[in-house]
């Protein structure tokens, strides 16, 4: 059974196997549908680290939005060849359209110690995404390199 509880800071959240919410991200120039998740064991309550990364996020949307954009043409730009195995359609990209065609933002995470994770669907890794670390560090790579 799914419980649902009403977080000061995140809102309406419902829990199974971690607490969770739909909401609209504004990113790469779209709006996507994407699931905020608060990691959490046995039903325990989200963690004051999740809510001051949550509210952090909030307030420096802008400036993520920019730098993920910014950083996920860097990743891919400096690792296409090696994408190019696993991706028919290799290329560089220059601008957030181009990035908005080849990832697809499905959660951001909020582990129990504040970490702060946007996890995408990519077309070069369809089995495991792309994973960027928003907080405390700037970090992107594999979801396996993250979860």
């Amino acid at each position: 059974m799914e419980s649902v509880y009403h977080d000061p800071v995140f809102g309406e959240m419902s829990y199974q196997h971690r607490w969770y919410k739909k909401e609209s991200l504004s990113l790469f120039g779209r709006v996507w549908p994407v699931t905020v998740a608060a990691k959490a064991y046995s039903g325990k309550l989200i963690t004051d680290r999740q809510r001051e990364s949550y509210l952090w996020f909030s307030q420096n949307r802008e400036m993520l939005n920019q730098r993920t954009t910014e950083e996920i043409i860097a990743y891919v730009d400096q690792n296409c060849e090696a994408l190019a195995a696993t991706w028919p359609g290799a290329r560089m990209l220059f601008s957030a359209e181009d990035v908005s065609q080849v990832v697809h933002p499905t959660t951001l995470l909020f582990q129990q110690d504040g970490t702060t994770l946007l996890l995408m669907e990519c077309s070069w890794d369809k089995e495991h995404g792309l994973a960027v670390e928003l907080a405390p560090t700037f970090a992107i790579g594999s979801q396996d390199d993250f979860l």
